[in-house]
């Protein structure tokens, strides 16, 4: 699994590092880059995770679908808990302790998560990956941003995005067997595939934005760093590997734990300045750290 994971991973690294250098050489600006993340999350990602769920049905595949569902739930509730914990502990600001709760419960699933899952586990992999992405995405809009909202101020409304209806709408063709014409099918699949190195592109556009010395002084962010890439995947696996014996759920949820933290966290935290600026340190220390902890954590699957 090690191999595996460190084949995939060195040529997403090698993607971002060119999204860096694009940025850079300004081959690459805000507006490329909000462009860029348009096309991604609403028409590569979507028919990637609706070209996951054309799955033969059965009653253990949609078992494991929800186990994940429910399991990534709990991990993403008390890996939270364990973060407001842990920034009542470290003293920081009550405008930073949702931000550092946030930052740790929320990986960055879908510009990351789902595809380095479909690298390390394969197609068969992504339907479990899309499930996550429910309850990600309801609890990022309602736990997410209560915690970091400042009093008085209104915290975001959920709405529903193009992959969560993509997810809903693969989901019914899933249950009822609907298939895909084969010209279509093949079309959504050569969109799905552009998933990965857009996304790679766009976290290197958006790691060249900051500014390095500013973002690892604040030694809290290492802290949580460790939590997120190394603690979480760690207790997940040992929680769970004595009793799931659906070994790519199990290793979709370690993975799925070991994530960076999201950007959609910063998105979400915009209205609280303070908050906002500490998830921005976060998303860019755990991105850049996961390039060496993902491989370590590879080697407990």
């Amino acid at each position: 699994m090690f191999q595996t994971v460190l084949t995939n991973l060195i040529p997403m690294g090698i993607i971002m590092a060119i999204g860096v250098i694009a940025r850079k050489l300004r081959l690459i600006n805000d507006e490329i880059s909000n462009g860029m993340t348009k096309i991604l999350i609403n028409i590569t990602l979507p028919a990637m995770l609706i070209m996951g769920m054309q799955r033969e049905f059965s009653a253990e595949l949609l078992g494991g679908g929800l186990m994940v569902m429910a399991l990534f739930s709990v991990q993403i509730l008390l890996s939270c808990g364990l973060g407001l914990l842990v920034a009542r502990l470290l003293k920081l600001p009550k405008d930073r302790r949702g931000a550092f709760g946030a930052s740790l419960a929320f990986g960055n699933v879908g510009f990351m998560g789902i595809p380095m899952i479909v690298a390390i586990f394969g197609d068969e992999a992504l339907f479990y990956a899309a499930m996550a992405q429910l309850p990600f995405t309801l609890l990022l809009f309602s736990l997410g941003t209560g915690i970091m909202a400042q009093k008085g101020v209104a915290k975001s409304k959920f709405r529903p995005n193009t992959p969560f209806v993509a997810i809903l709408l693969g989901f019914v063709m899933f249950v009822v067997q609907l298939e895909i014409p084969n010209t279509m099918a093949i079309t959504l699949n050569h969109l799905g595939g552009m998933t990965t190195p857009l996304s790679m592109l766009i976290i290197g556009a958006m790691i060249a934005k900051q500014k390095p010395k500013q973002l690892v002084g604040d030694k809290t962010v290492l802290v949580l760093a460790m939590l997120k890439l190394i603690a979480v995947p760690a207790i997940t696996w040992l929680a769970l590997v004595f009793f799931l014996q659906d070994t790519l759920a199990l290793g979709v949820l370690v993975i799925l734990g070991a994530l960076p933290t999201a950007v959609m966290v910063v998105m979400c935290a915009k209205e609280n300045m303070d908050a906002s600026e500490y998830a921005s340190k976060a998303v860019f220390v755990t991105t850049v750290l996961c390039l060496a902890t993902l491989p370590l954590i590879s080697l407990i699957l």
